[in-house]
Parts: C-alpha cells; structure tokens; sequence
C-alpha cells in the first residue's frame, strides 16, 4: 500500500537528515573489532499550488546509504585438517579402501592418499583465526546498500465533489551482502 499526500493552496516542505555510524555502538558479541556501521538516511518534500483552488502538486525524495561490516563467526578446517590429520577429532576416520573397515592409524590419513580435488578445495577455506574445532574463524564482511525513492503527484479538483489525480514514483536499490565465508 502507498499513500501519498495532495498538495495545498500554500507552499510547504520538509527535510531530514538522519546519521548513525559506530562511534555511537558498542563491539557485537562474536566480532574481533567494532564493525563499520554508517548509515546515512536524507531526503525531503515540496507541496504547493499550480492553480490556487483547483490543481495541485506533491513531491518527495529519499536517498539511504549504508555502509557496514557484517560480524561473521563460522567453522573451518584446522591448520591439522589441512594436512589429513583429523588426531582433534573424537570420531574415527576410516579408510574406504580396506575390507573389513580399518581405521587410519591416530586419525591421520597420508598425504598420498588425500584426494587431489578435495586438497585443492580445502584450499578455497581461509585459515582459522581462533582456536577450536569449531566456531574457529571470525571476521567483519563488508556490506552496502544505497535506496533512491521518489514521488511525484498531481491532484486537479474536477468541481467540490469530484477530483482527479496522477502519481509517478520511483524507487532504486543496490547493494551487496558479504559472504559467510570470504574467498581466500
């Protein structure tokens, strides 16, 4: 639902500037810093007469930018886990190749016997920034969005009963949302 306002026998308008940036947040439980937060929300309106008593015009616009970190807190293979050794996990890795299944010995599995794919793709993981098998890597993604809206609308009074009007608006918006997990 939209509503936008009519015009009137008198020029009037509005404006507003609202701010807010990090300066006035505190650090978000999991973050490693304080993250980036700006927002910038501005804008404003003009009503008025095109003929006193019988057409009028309204008009707004609103333009938002923000720009922020996005605290992030994920797991992602250890530095051991990188190199086959899983000797931090309580579960047992077995090797698919024996018959009855034999487990790797202290839940090391050799570098020959790593697949070339997975290796390759374990790469694609950044290296944790914590300790721990999990929850082990932290990091502020950047994110934006900038919003551009407008109105724009004419009224014109037929007679005291009947009025007619027209409305155009416009409404824009951009942005970019980070990734959980940054490519390395």
């Amino acid at each position: 639902n939209i509503i936008t306002k009519s015009g009137g026998n008198q020029f009037r308008g509005s404006g507003f500037y609202f701010f807010r940036n990090q300066r006035f947040d505190s650090k978000a439980f999991f973050a490693n810093s304080k993250p980036l937060n700006h927002l910038n929300n501005f804008g404003g309106s003009i009503g008025g007469p095109l003929r006193t008593n019988r057409t009028f015009f309204f008009a707004d616009y609103e333009m938002g930018r923000i720009r922020k970190d996005r605290p992030f807190n994920i797991t992602v293979p250890t530095v051991k886990m990188r190199n086959g050794d899983f000797s931090e996990q309580s579960g047992v890795i077995y090797d698919p190749t024996t018959t009855p299944r034999t487990p790797f010995p202290g839940n090391i599995i050799p570098r020959n016997r790593m697949d070339p794919i997975a290796a390759k793709l374990i790469n694609a993981y950044p290296d944790p920034t914590r300790a721990g098998l999990a929850g082990n890597y932290s990091y502020n993604g950047p994110e934006w969005q900038h919003n551009q809206t407008t109105d724009f609308r004419v009224d014109h009074r037929l007679s005291n009963s009947d009025t007619i009007f027209a409305r155009y608006s416009y409404n824009l918006t951009n942005g970019r949302t980070p990734s959980q997990c940054p490519a390395t």
